[in-house]
């Protein structure tokens, strides 16, 4: 049994959503959201740290080479993850880089808010060391070959290069150990929001949560 953690009404409760490459993470805190609760998005944020003549844009650049510019000379995240991923030397390079910047907007976002509810939906929430914000933090998992699958056709990449970002990142065992809460993205959505759903109403002081 869960027990519910009580805050200050002015105080904001935050909920980090997490999950491996595919495992539908994004699809989860958009269903948080549609339970009233604002959704930060540290991919988005992450994008408008590359921009161009940012200092992430100008370390990333010298580090990988213009080979990951594309024509408009913006880095192309395609291309700068099939520079990255496979080497984790550089991948730990490129989050140095990153992350520091990631997590101030989130704090600076967190901190304008008054009171409610925050989901905030990050891939590295336990390795950026977000999840320490969080008074909740979701871990969303899938069957891998679903995994594989969806990132196959949404991405249109090989089997091989799914498999090398999935190992580059956290297990979902190491994960578990984190989380409050586990959502399981393997079937329908229907089934995923039932469960987001029964996660909110215990977050929101309506029921006890019993795993």
């Amino acid at each position: 049994m869960k027990r519910l953690k009580r805050r200050h009404p002015e105080q904001v409760l935050i909920v980090g959503v997490t999950g491996s490459f595919g495992s539908g993470k994004t699809t989860v805190a958009k269903f948080f959201g549609a339970c009233g609760m604002r959704v930060i998005d540290a991919d988005a944020i992450a994008h408008a740290c590359l921009g161009t003549g940012s200092s992430a844009y100008r370390r990333i650049a010298a580090l990988f080479g213009r080979g990951i510019l594309g024509p408009d000379k913006t880095i192309n995240r395609r291309l700068l993850a099939e520079a990255a991923f496979g080497n984790r030397g550089l991948v730990r390079k490129l989050n140095a880089i990153v992350h520091p910047q990631v997590i101030r907007a989130i704090r600076q976002n967190v901190a304008d808010m008054r009171g409610g509810w925050v989901v905030i939906d990050a891939p590295l929430l336990i390795e950026s060391g977000l999840h320490k914000l969080c008074d909740y933090v979701i871990v969303v998992r899938s069957k891998r070959e679903i995994q594989i699958r969806r990132m196959t056709r949404k991405f249109s990449l090989s089997r091989r290069q799914v498999v090398q970002r999935l190992s580059a990142q956290l297990s979902l065992r190491a994960k578990r150990g984190f989380a409050d809460f586990i959502i399981d993205n393997s079937a329908t959505k229907i089934k995923t929001k039932r469960q987001v759903q029964q996660v909110c109403t215990f977050i929101k002081g309506g029921k006890t949560w019993r795993s």
